[in-house]
């Protein structure tokens, strides 16, 4: 269901094309008082051009609800995920269904444990303490 309001938020809005449906990862929270919700969460990062980030969207209810604003902050505390976190952290784009993530294996690479999930059509290693997609390290197994 979340997904549904970055579709309707951001998906034709141009100016805001820094999001879209599939960045809505981890941790989502939904936080509602009165006429206002907040809608928190954590954008995996990747080794080739984003970093691990944590949002925190506005929306407000006037005559129709309203996006409100955004503020990002990157996150550089170890996360110390787990799988039941990540489980659920990629969308089919097509569709904007959840994969189901299923676990494939789970190591140590350079000091740092990491999942091995795949979702769908694609394996994925996880940094657990980051939060980073590193398809990197999937070759050096």
């Amino acid at each position: 269901m979340p997904e549904l309001y970055f579709e309707e938020f951001f998906i034709y809005q141009y100016t805001l094309a820094v999001l879209q449906p599939a960045d809505l990862n981890i941790l989502l929270n939904v936080e509602y008082e009165n006429d206002a919700f907040t809608l928190n969460f954590i954008q995996l990062g990747d080794v080739a051009y984003r970093e691990t980030t944590e949002y925190e969207m506005s929306f407000v209810k006037g005559d129709r609800w309203k996006f409100d604003g955004y503020e990002m902050e990157r996150l550089d505390e170890p996360l110390n995920l787990t799988f039941d976190d990540l489980k659920h952290a990629y969308v089919n784009v097509e569709t904007l269904e959840r994969y189901e993530g299923t676990l494939v294996d789970e190591f140590e690479h350079e000091g740092d444990p990491y999942l091995v999930i795949n979702f769908g059509p694609h394996d994925r290693a996880i940094n657990l303490r980051t939060g980073v997609d590193r398809p990197d390290v999937l070759n050096q197994m």
